[in-house]
């Protein structure tokens, strides 16, 4: 049976879709049923776990970040972006999504967004009501943390 929310899409998509000034109803749609979370760091300091409760229920769509200034990639003096969910009740976190600016994860460049690949792990990008969305930048080795911002969509579910 489909969730209230499927329901509720599938009629405004019905009706979005006789209007002629509506170019791609199904991505208007969607688009209302999204909401972008933004995590800011500051420059030359480590970011320690930040987090964003979930109220409804959701998915992970996408993640981003846009770093201030360029960070070229390092085997050892590198940063790692982590976008994690919590239970939001003590439990350990299960990472979404992760990006290393070593020689595999590459560099940042300064106001270039750059996608961060999803957690191909069964459930990880689902997000229950309670649960905790979270981002973490850590600094490894002797890396000056950027100045950058991790734009996390989530769709309602």
């Amino acid at each position: 049976m489909p969730s209230d929310r499927t329901i509720l899409k599938d009629q405004q998509l019905g009706a979005l879709g006789t209007a002629p000034e509506i170019l791609l109803p199904r991505a208007a749609v969607n688009a209302m049923h999204e909401e972008t979370f933004l995590f800011t760091t500051f420059a030359a300091a480590p970011y320690v776990e930040q987090g964003i409760p979930i109220l409804k229920a959701a998915r992970v769509t996408s993640i981003r970040l846009l770093p201030a200034t360029t960070l070229a990639a390092d085997a050892t003096n590198n940063i790692s972006c982590v976008v994690s969910k919590r239970d939001g009740v003590g439990g350990s976190a299960v990472v979404i999504g992760t990006s290393t600016t070593d020689v595999a994860g590459l560099a940042l460049t300064q106001y270039i967004p750059k996608t961060v690949t999803l957690s191909t792990v069964a459930g990880a990008t689902a997000l229950a009501a309670g649960n905790v969305l979270t981002f973490r930048l850590a600094d490894n080795g002797t890396t000056t943390e950027p100045l950058l911002t991790a734009a996390i969509t989530v769709e309602y579910v």
